[in-house]
């Protein structure tokens, strides 16, 4: 027992001393106050060691929290405290607005409407957002006429019925309403006569001609022509630049673009051409491309007359 007593150091411990670990030898230390003690508190994970008589244990209140402590009884009480801030509302204050947070105001929102002057529920707010125009039953939104209605005289004056003809159809010109001709009439389509002339041209030689104005498909139905000369029509230009090296006489071949071609062996020749051919230019184009050769025996113009229907503009 004495070797015990000495290794604990007994011989240095003093009345109501406890034995502590000093952290390299058995050390004898005093009681706390009241003679009680303990040596670890944990809070929240956190260990706060209080060990030594002196150690005092701290509460500190945070943010929105209130610490209040009774002696008589030992007891603290820990509640919320007040948010705080310049924004707080008392939603049973709010006699106005909508939701307005500059200035303090605010307005709940419920189901019903329990009759006060507070816009507190949904039939309040549809009223509040009603402007000029709307009106609101109940918390439905509902648009009026907006101003007068039109009137028949109206609606003519805006469609430009007073400059329109009897048969006339409306159309758009690109800035406002227009009547024009009507374009099913019996058939709908219209016959034209185009005549181009060619640059003075020597025996032999050949002129290119484009007709504008018969429509980018047409049926044609005649050719005149004021000099002996050879006349070839076709789809596209590149096919009468493929076609200007072929002999009068020669068929052309397949496919080759070439919509028609006559030879007037006189002056002042008319072609009828029974049935109609249907011809047309590529979509590319705009025209018609001619092909004509002066076989007048002498230089100059060779004028060209074709009429046909036109079937698309």
């Amino acid at each position: 027992n004495t070797d015990i007593d000495a290794h604990l150091n007994v011989s240095a411990a003093s009345d109501n001393e406890v034995l502590s670990w000093n952290g390299s030898d058995y050390d004898w230390v005093a009681l706390p106050s009241g003679g009680n003690s303990f040596g670890r508190v944990t809070i929240g994970g956190v260990n706060i060691d209080a060990g030594q008589a002196t150690d005092d244990l701290v509460l500190v209140a945070g943010s929105n929290i209130t610490l209040e402590a009774n002696t008589s009884t030992d007891t603290i009480t820990i509640s919320a405290g007040s948010t705080g801030g310049s924004n707080n509302v008392n939603l049973n204050s709010v006699d106005t607005g909508i939701i307005d947070v500059a200035s303090d105001s605010i307005a709940f929102i419920d189901s019903n409407d329990s009759g006060d002057t507070k816009k507190d529920s949904i039939a309040d707010f549809v009223a509040a957002i009603a402007g000029t125009g709307l009106s609101a039953d109940s918390g439905v939104l509902s648009a009026s006429g907006g101003g007068s209605s039109f009137a028949n005289s109206d609606v003519d004056a805006h469609l430009n019925v007073s400059g329109a003809d009897s048969g006339q159809i409306l159309s758009w010109n690109g800035t406002d309403y227009a009547w024009v001709a009507d374009q099913t009439g019996s058939s709908g389509l219209s016959r034209n006569t185009e005549g181009e002339a060619t640059t003075s041209i020597a025996n032999g030689s050949d002129g290119n001609l484009s007709f504008g104005d018969l429509g980018k498909s047409y049926a044609l139905y005649s050719v005149y022509v004021d000099k002996e000369s050879w006349i070839r029509i076709y789809s596209d230009t590149s096919s009468r630049t493929a076609d200007a090296s072929r002999n009068q006489g020669d068929d052309p071949p397949e496919g080759a673009g070439i919509i028609a071609e006559f030879i007037a062996t006189s002056a002042n020749t008319t072609f009828k051409v029974t049935p109609a051919v249907y011809g047309y230019v590529d979509d590319s184009e705009t025209t018609i491309p001619v092909a004509v050769r002066n076989n007048s025996g002498s230089t100059g113009e060779v004028s060209v007359f074709l009429t046909a229907l036109t079937l698309e503009t």
